[in-house]
């Protein structure tokens, strides 16, 4: 499906459950695993069964409940982080989870040759002609043409680069294990940098 093609999606029906539904010590079992339920902030922590049955916005987001639908989440800037390849926009940071950030990679610069103990990370290019190299040893590199609209998973351990042939915009979305700012080993780098952590 290319991308920005509307996916039909039919909402989860939502149901209400009152904290007089809840009966003491007993657990409480959804009756669908495709609905969001509404729960009183009290009783949340006795839903019975998996974690794999309830719905993914449940998941990813927790329970929405009667004390907190209507809180409104605040816009916030992005936090902007100067490269010297150009900068990132860090627009998501979910201590734990994951980082979502946007880079601007300006034409003919290349971040470091680097891998990640634990960050897991996918990049998608947004525009602009890019190359990864990646591989599991610095003798092993492949250069690995990537064009708008196509990903790339990084898996932790696996060295990679990205060098821009053009003016680039790429969207990262990585995990958030603690430390994450410094889980970063370069091990070829232009600017310096190699051996650190620094921005």
């Amino acid at each position: 499906m290319p991308l920005g093609t509307p996916v039909a999606r039919r909402p989860l029906p939502i149901i209400s459950f009152p904290a007089s539904q809840f009966s003491a010590g007993r657990p409480f079992a959804l009756p669908s695993a495709g609905c969001l339920a509404l729960l009183p902030r009290s009783q949340s922590h006795r839903l019975a069964g998996p974690r794999d049955d309830l719905p993914a916005a449940a998941i990813s987001h927790g329970f929405v409940s009667e004390d907190n639908m209507t809180e409104v989440p605040a816009p916030r800037p992005a936090e902007r982080v100067e490269k010297p390849w150009g900068y990132e926009e860090i627009f998501a940071i979910v201590e734990g989870r994951y980082i979502g950030k946007i880079l601007h990679v300006a034409s003919g610069e290349s971040l470091s040759l680097q891998w990640h103990h634990d960050k897991d990370e996918t990049i998608l290019v947004l525009s602009g002609q890019v190359v990864f190299d990646v591989g599991i040893s610095e003798d092993d590199l492949r250069a690995v043409p990537v064009a708008p609209g196509e990903a790339v998973h990084m898996s932790p351990r696996l060295l990679h680069r990205v060098r821009a042939l053009s003016d680039a915009v790429l969207v990262e979305a990585s995990t958030a294990v603690p430390g994450w700012r410094e889980d970063v080993v370069r091990l070829e780098d232009r600017y310096g940098r190699s051996g650190t952590s620094a921005p």
